[in-house]
């Protein structure tokens, strides 16, 4: 292109500089924007942050009291909202409310359920008390329906952990009482069973075998055998007695038991001689030797209240 002058020259390179320095400024403004939006973004993604960490900090510092933490809570969701200034909290919780501060009800409005095992016990409700520029849910951000989700979500299973640990506590209190209540209940049937061994074991001795061995000396043969049959099926059913002084005390012959039992049931040493046809001076020199057995010698101690003290404190 040929130049009428050099002033036509001048002045097309002046207009291409100026377009130049237009577009310039356009692709200046539009990353200026994108800036901007980037900066709102990240400032919006913190407040989210904020607020998830603090409602993690309310958790741990009044675990496991729900109200306060639910409390604290309306007091972190403003702030991490967009408009903080014209945002208001309300938090249903069973038959709970929790307000932020200035709340009062509008028409722009999200919220969330609060769900425990599948059943709604509460809501988070958010207002903006005045109107805002439309976005993805009314004048409320994607970013904040996806963090007041969250929110619930976190309150929900708090409180499905928080009534597991109560139930738990419930259970164990429970079973610790059960514990308690069965041990005494043993121990009632340990000393019943104890106090019904020794009345039968009493009412025996003292009726019973006295009257045995009474007709077992005008008895023939064939009685007898009939009579020793009686003899041994009775001591089974008294034989605790005998059976833990057997074992305690091996050196005892079985005729030093039977005397030993018949001691701790107050028969004298005339009665225990004229039950077994022995003479009173052999039951005196049988309570000897058992007094010698049982480390009694010397000792005043009386060999009925012994044997009756013994099989109290006997396992």
């Amino acid at each position: 292109m040929k130049y009428k002058n050099i002033s036509d020259k001048s002045r097309t390179s002046l207009n291409k500089e100026i377009n130049r320095l237009k577009k310039r400024i356009l692709a200046l403004n539009d990353i200026e924007r994108e800036k901007k939006e980037i900066e709102c973004l990240l400032r919006e993604r913190s407040k989210e942050l904020n607020c998830l960490y603090g409602l993690s900090e309310l958790i741990e510092r009044y675990d496991p009291s729900i109200d306060k933490i639910l409390k604290g809570l309306t007091h972190l969701i403003p702030v991490s909202w967009q408009y903080p200034e014209i945002t208001r909290v309300r938090i249903l919780f069973y038959e709970s409310e929790f307000r932020s501060k200035n709340f009062r009800e509008s028409q722009w409005r999200q919220d969330t359920d609060i769900k425990v095992a599948g059943q709604i016990i509460g809501k988070i409700e958010v207002y903006y008390i005045k109107k805002m520029a439309e976005n993805y849910e009314g004048p409320f951000l994607k970013e904040e329906r996806i963090l007041i989700d969250h929110l619930s979500y976190r309150i929900s299973r708090l409180t499905e952990r928080i009534h597991a640990k109560k139930q738990l506590h419930v259970e164990q209190l429970t079973l610790k009482n059960m514990n308690i209540t069965l041990r005494e209940v043993l121990s009632k049937v340990q000393i019943e069973k104890k106090e019904i061994g020794y009345s039968i074991h009493t009412n025996c001795e003292k009726i019973i075998l006295p009257i045995i061995h009474a007709l077992e000396a005008d008895a023939n043969f064939k009685q007898k055998k009939y009579i020793s049959l009686l003899k041994s099926n009775l001591n089974d059913i008294i034989s605790p007695f005998i059976n833990q002084l057997s074992r305690d005390f091996m050196r005892l012959t079985p005729s030093e038991i039977q005397i030993c039992n018949m001691i701790k049931n107050g028969l004298s040493t005339k009665e225990i001689a004229n039950l077994r046809g022995l003479s009173d001076s052999t039951i005196h020199r049988h309570r000897e030797n058992i007094r010698k057995k049982l480390n009694l010698i010397n000792k005043d101690i009386n060999l009925i209240t012994y044997l009756n003290t013994y099989m109290e404190t006997a396992p």
